[in-house]
């Protein structure tokens, strides 16, 4: 039997209820539903799933489609955190927590690129004379 990752078969996700080619916009309509009515709790993603009848890609379209219209219409951002799930919380607490978390994520692979990637490229780069393989060094 086939199952998805939020723990059922198409029919108990709505695969088969909710064509894939709907608009993100009426998969975002039954994600915000669903997160207003658990205020001021959060859902995870299976429990997404189950109470808008959606499959995760079609949650995550929803919840996709939710951050990029919250502003624009009045809502609270939607956030996600592992303890409470996906939440869209009135609480500025919760917003700040989310953008130092984001934020200390991007930052975190920003460092490892530079680390990893443009600190040796620039030391092989010096050894060549500002080139590597021909090409110039854009950090010499």
């Amino acid at each position: 039997m086939w199952r998805s990752r939020c723990g059922g078969s198409p029919s108990y996700c709505g695969a088969s209820s909710h064509g894939a080619g709907l608009p993100a916009h009426v998969h975002g309509q039954a994600v915000r539903k669903a997160l207003q009515e658990a205020r001021p709790a959060g859902l995870t993603l299976p429990q997404l799933c189950r109470a808008t009848e959606r499959t995760p890609s079609q949650v995550w379209a929803g919840l996709r489609f939710l951050r990029k219209v919250a502003v624009k219409e009045g809502l609270p951002p939607v956030t996600y955190s592992r303890r409470d799930g996906f939440q869209m919380s009135e609480e500025s607490e919760v917003w700040i927590s989310y953008e130092r978390a984001i934020f200390q994520a991007e930052l975190h692979r920003i460092t490892n690129f530079i680390t990893g990637i443009i600190g040796p490229a620039r030391q092989e780069g010096r050894k060549h004379g500002g080139s590597v393989h021909g090409q110039s060094c854009l950090l010499s």
